[in-house]
């Protein structure tokens, strides 16, 4: 069992289909950036699970977002998935308050969005629902309920260490109130939260569909990955322009840019920040910009 890998697995002539995926090590990267208390690690972790388990599902080159704001004490938690196979996420929260178990403790009023944005940038899309369920796991299979019309099921589960997700999807075009469905569904629903964080694919499908006939495709990997560069930051400050970024260098002496996803700084002086606006530098371009 990999520590980091997604695997698909479809119910053969039932039109089911389903995934697991199991994350440690980019699990761990997130939290090394950040100092979360349990309940927000365990949440960052479910997140990252649940947005594998959609991207995986999804066939398009560029990146999806899973995104949750709300007016409680944790104000965002973003996290995305690429067709690469590379994750990343953070979530905002109030220091030194009471954060409870559930997603209205948590978020209280707020929603939840979902966005598959191309490379190409062509036919972007998003979904939002709003936060009506106790957990995670259920405002996502809510979301499918209504903007995908797809029966979906999802089981997250996260400690300190690993965190893991199984999800159980119908195929479009079949009935969602079909015998196989409700059968499968309920079988799903004996499984515990300890065996889905340790038994192998293999070893889980067969203590919950023994009976079934089952194709397991090979696993993939999942690992972490923040795409901010330098060269990213410089083109944040070029939008800026150069007389906003000259101001905040002779006030402060120097530019400096932290990424919230991984905590790498960037620090840019006086130098530096000059650099930026040459005909060198080729993300400008003098005769659009004045």
């Amino acid at each position: 069992m990999a520590n980091d890998s997604i695997c698909r697995f479809m119910f053969e002539n039932l039109g089911i289909r389903g995934e697991i995926v199991r994350l440690e090590d980019s699990y761990q990267t997130a939290l090394d950036r950040h100092p979360y208390p349990p309940a927000l690690a365990q949440l960052l972790g479910q997140a990252m699970a649940a947005i594998t388990l959609l991207g995986t599902t999804i066939k398009y080159a560029g990146k999806l977002i899973l995104q949750v704001q709300g007016s409680g004490p944790v104000n965002l938690l973003i996290v995305e998935y690429d067709s690469e196979r590379h994750i990343r996420g953070l979530i905002n929260w109030q220091k030194d308050v009471f954060l409870g178990a559930e997603i209205a403790d948590l978020f209280g009023t707020g929603h939840m969005a979902i966005t598959v944005n191309p490379q190409d940038k062509a036919n972007r899309y998003q979904g939002i629902v709003e936060l009506i369920e106790p957990s995670l796991a259920g405002c996502l299979e809510h979301y499918f309920k209504q903007s995908e019309q797809l029966a979906t099921c999802l089981w997250l589960v996260a400690d300190a260490n690993r965190v893991a997700g199984f999800m159980l999807q119908q195929m479009p075009g079949i009935d969602a109130d079909g015998d196989d469905w409700r059968r499968i569904k309920l079988l799903a629903e004996t499984l515990s939260d300890d065996e889905l964080l340790n038994l192998d694919e293999e070893e889980l499908l067969h203590r919950l569909f023994h009976e079934d006939d089952i194709r397991l495709f090979e696993s993939e990997t999942i690992c972490f990955h923040c795409t901010c560069t330098r060269e990213r930051i410089e083109q944040m400050l070029l939008n800026l322009g150069k007389e906003e970024i000259n101001s905040i260098v002779a006030e402060q002496g120097s530019i400096e840019v932290d990424c919230e996803y991984c905590n790498k700084h960037y620090s840019f002086d006086s130098v530096d920040a000059a650099q930026i606006f040459t005909d060198g530098n080729p993300g400008f371009h003098s005769e659009t910009r004045h």
